[in-house]
This record gives C-alpha cells, structure tokens and sequence, in this order.
C-alpha cells in the first residue's frame, strides 16, 4: 500500500506530455514572386527541385524537454535519371522556399518559417541561407528551426536535403500541490522504516 501511495504522488508530480500532430504539405517553392503555390519546379537540361512535404505526423513532446522533429526533405536532381543531366549547375540565385507548418493539435494554427534561399549547384545545395523568423509558436508549441545541422545525402542523381525542427511545450510545467510533497516525503519515510525492520 505505501509503495503504491508513493508512486502515485510521484506521478501527480510529473508534468503531461503534450500531443502535436502537423504537416508541412502548404510548404511553396517559388522563383522569384512567380510559380509560388507549388512544391515542384523544374528547369532546362533535365533539373528540378521538388519539396517533399510531411502529410501528416503526430508526435509528444514534454515541458523541459524539446523534441527534434523532421519538416521535410528538399531533393535537388536530375529529373529523368536515364536522360543528361549536368548536376553541376548553379541554383537560380531567386529560388525561394517558404517553409511551413500547419499545426492541429494541441492548437490550430499556421505558421511560415523565414525564406529558405538555397545557393550552390544542384549536385551540392547550400542551404544555410535564411531571412528570420526561424522561430513560430502556436499556442504553447514552440517551433525552432534548425539553421546549422542539416542532414545531406548524395546520390547519382540527387542530392536530398532534411530539415528539422526542435519543438517545445513552453506550457508550465506541473507543480505539486505541497500535499503531494508531504505524501511522498511520508512514504518514502514509511518505505525507509520498514526496510530497516527486515
């Protein structure tokens, strides 16, 4: 019993996980003001850059302890891998992503992150070039993106980029009422006394 009533105020004291489930599906991939409301562009010499979105995910995360959370991948290739494709080709200086989340629960809501302006070529994207906010929040979920630790994978005819997110409860964590201080302290008092008895 007294086991029970001390695992039971330790469990009071612990703060909930909250729920969050998003997609990035209205992320757009624009070439100056134009082609916007889309995830795919394509270019001369067989090239594209298509944005591929998260339809939807669900994940928890606790107050105190930010979850890292993947937003999408950006592929940047040859668009027919059995045609030519000079994967060396420069970027357009004008591409811009617009990065967004479409949050649903705990809260609704919609925020863009700041514009995503990748340089380089095709074959090896930079893209640590951002105009703020890096950060959103909906209700308590706090949005960071990541602008320093991006995840690259290189293939033949592609190179695909990750973008992450941490995310944060900014909610208050629970705090124990002082019964539940003085519950726990008496059970573990209690626990002490009949260990030393046996």
């Amino acid at each position: 019993m007294l086991r029970f009533l001390l695992i039971l105020a330790l469990a009071v004291s612990v703060a909930p996980a909250a729920s969050v489930t998003f997609s990035t599906s209205t992320t757009q991939i624009c070439i100056g003001s134009n082609g916007c409301g889309t995830s795919l562009q394509t270019f001369p010499d067989n090239l594209f850059i298509v944005f591929n979105d998260v339809i939807s995910d669900t994940f928890t995360v606790t107050p105190g302890s930010p979850s890292r959370v993947l937003l999408g991948t950006v592929a940047f290739g040859c668009l027919d891998s059995q045609q030519p494709c000079d994967l060396n080709t420069a970027i357009p200086d004008n591409l811009n992503i617009y990065l967004t989340v479409n949050q649903s629960s705990p809260t609704n809501g919609v925020a863009a992150f700041g514009l995503i302006n990748p340089s380089g070529t095709f074959a090896n994207p930079n893209t640590y070039i951002f105009f703020p906010p890096f950060t959103v929040q909906n209700g308590d979920i706090l949005w960071q993106l990541d602008t320093l630790n991006f995840s690259r994978t290189f293939l033949p005819d592609q190179t695909i980029v990750e973008f992450f997110a941490d995310v944060s409860d900014t909610s208050n964590p629970a705090v124990p009422e002082p019964s539940t201080y003085a519950l726990s302290a008496a059970g573990l008092g209690a626990l002490v006394y009949l260990r030393r008895r046996r």
